[in-house]
């Protein structure tokens, strides 16, 4: 969740990336006012904090291209889905490999095979 203050409108909104259910109406990337975030949120049971950045790197925000960025994933699907293929950022070299010695690995063609076992 980061809330963000879009130089349009001067309305303060939290953009973030979750899945509808009974306590938010909207699916995927998604930005809400605040006012509305906070009535969800607190209706939700959420706990939130608020971690301000440090003003160095604050100097540096790009709010600009960090609002073309949204308006260009504003509604895709993004929710728990995404936990399964978050840890594949590389095409190799990234999988989980096992204790002790971490040398025996996740290898990518088994994941070929057992994705489209799934799918049947």
């Amino acid at each position: 969740m980061t809330p963000c203050l879009p130089s349009v409108t001067n309305e303060l909104y939290v953009v973030e990336s979750t899945v509808q259910d009974s306590y938010w109406p909207t699916d995927g990337i998604q930005k809400t006012p605040w006012d509305q975030w906070l009535a969800q949120a607190k209706a939700a049971g959420y706990m939130a904090v608020w971690a301000p950045i440090d003003p160095a790197v604050g100097a540096t925000f790009n709010v600009t291209a960090a609002w073309e960025f949204f308006e260009s994933v504003q509604g895709l699907a993004y929710g728990y889905h995404n936990f399964l293929f978050g840890w594949i950022d590389t095409v190799k070299d990234n999988f989980p490999c096992l204790p002790p010695d971490y040398t025996q690995c996740l290898q990518s063609q088994f994941l070929e095979i057992a994705f489209g076992m799934a799918l049947l």
